[in-house]
């Protein structure tokens, strides 16, 4: 029997403003990617929802709980604030 590398698995599903799916996967590509794998997430899989045209939809992994919310700790910490709301939030 083979070994699951990433048994957790994040269903991410973003629904976007019309004609917009493309302006947020160059973003994703461009800013996202990297700072979640440094902070110890996997990037399992993006898709373009070929039923819906303004949906994105990503998956991403971890070996388990732990990790993954040691992960998202990380994540939030290091990340600069996007949003005023975002920044109420720290």
């Amino acid at each position: 029997m083979t070994s699951v590398r990433y048994p957790l698995v994040e269903f991410r599903q973003y629904t976007l403003h019309p004609g917009r799916r493309d302006d947020l996967i160059g973003l994703f590509e461009r800013e996202l990617i990297e700072p979640q794998e440094a902070a110890g997430m996997a990037l399992v899989g993006q898709f373009r929802d070929a039923d819906d045209p303004d949906r994105f939809v990503w998956l991403r992994g971890f070996p388990d709980m732990q990790t993954r919310a040691e992960a998202l700790g990380r994540s939030i910490k290091s990340s600069p604030p996007c949003s005023p709301a975002r920044s109420r939030r720290r």
